[in-house]
């Protein structure tokens, strides 16, 4: 499941990584249905970015990072096989680009 792309084609649709922004419950159920109608050989996996708040560098990393921790935990919970991290947020795209964030 793609929720890492931040082209404004998927914001107006609310996808991609608007999707995760606005509704991570909706990622969740469909995680869940994929996890219960797919044979359990078949993995699920998610792409998310970092949350828009996520900086090695400013107060409101805590924030940040506590938002993405349960946004991980969620998704786990809801029986994703694997997680991709993007080291971006959803504004860094191909007119803000800034070296990927390693932590």
């Amino acid at each position: 499941i793609n929720c890492g792309c931040p082209q404004a084609i998927a914001k107006k649709g609310n996808y991609g990584a608007y999707l995760m922004e606005n509704d991570l419950g909706s990622i969740c159920d469909t995680i869940r249905s994929l996890r219960d109608n797919l044979p359990h050989n078949v993995g699920v996996s998610v792409k998310l970015r970092i949350p828009p708040d996520y900086s090695s560098n400013s107060s409101s990393s805590s924030r940040g990072r506590k938002v993405l921790k349960e946004r991980m935990y969620r998704m786990m919970d809801a029986g994703v096989d694997l997680l991709t991290i993007h080291g971006r947020t959803i504004h860094e795209k191909k007119t803000k680009i800034r070296q990927c964030n390693w932590e």
